[in-house]
């Protein structure tokens, strides 16, 4: 299960497949999703918020019918303090070069004790 400790993603919790160090998190009617498979996009209208790696405590196994199931990674994210610009968010090649120019945003994850 990966969760959000900070900002509009605040308390959430989400089933990731992927805990990349810089994600999106997007925003659309209330409803809180992020963008963690290499083929995600925004869609229009959704709001893009930047978020950073804080913790990657390991990896669980769920088991769900319907092939559903697999290995989800644990992982905590915070807000980044730097927020790109929704043009940036919206579009693939940005975004990827935003990533690169701030990784220096995402501290060294640490090991959960939990």
């Amino acid at each position: 299960m990966t969760t959000f400790k900070d900002g509009p993603a605040n308390g959430k919790s989400l089933m990731l497949k992927r805990s990349p160090l810089l994600l999106r998190v997007v925003i659309s009617g209330g409803n809180v999703d992020a963008l963690d498979q290499l083929e995600d996009r925004p869609a229009r209208g959704e709001t893009c918020f930047a978020y950073v790696l804080a913790a990657r405590p390991g990896a669980c196994h769920i088991r769900l019918s319907g092939g559903r199931g697999g290995f989800y990674p644990m992982a905590e994210y915070q807000m980044s303090p730097v927020q790109p610009s929704q043009k940036v968010m919206h579009d693939e090649t940005l975004w990827r070069e935003w990533c690169v120019s701030h990784k220096h945003l995402v501290p060294q994850p640490r090991e959960s004790s939990a």
